[in-house]
């Protein structure tokens, strides 16, 4: 895993690990490393909104289109879930929004995620 590229890395860590189909949503945030259009996508239905900086080479406005017209997860429709379904697509018009929002606001929580690798730096 150490020699595997970080996008590539992004299925088994956030996807496998992070995810949730009820529960708290999550944030995870990323450097540049892992950006792929997937890793932006993916989680948006895992109820998990992926905070990765976009490379200075992706028309923003591209990628957020993208984003907003993301289809949600059919597995929520499943039976099990049906009862769900409202909060649970709220959920993910949430995640939508936080994920659009998070490009243009990524430096505002790079102070935050440098505070955080201190931390454990120290512990």
């Amino acid at each position: 895993m150490k020699n595997e590229p970080k996008k590539e890395i992004w299925e088994e860590i956030v996807i496998s690990n992070l995810r949730t189909q009820n529960g708290k949503i999550k944030v995870i945030m990323a450097d540049a490393g892992f950006f792929a259009y997937n890793n932006i996508l993916l989680p948006l239905n895992l109820r998990t909104i992926p905070l990765i900086k976009v490379k200075s080479n992706i028309d923003v406005k591209k990628l957020k289109k993208r984003i907003e017209n993301h289809p949600a997860n059919l597995f929520w429709l499943d039976s099990r879930y049906n009862k769900n379904l409202s909060s649970l697509l709220k959920d993910f018009s949430y995640a939508i929004k936080q994920t659009v929002e998070g490009i243009n606001k990524y430096e505002k929580f790079t102070e935050t995620r440098s505070r955080i690798e201190s931390f454990f730096k120290i512990a």
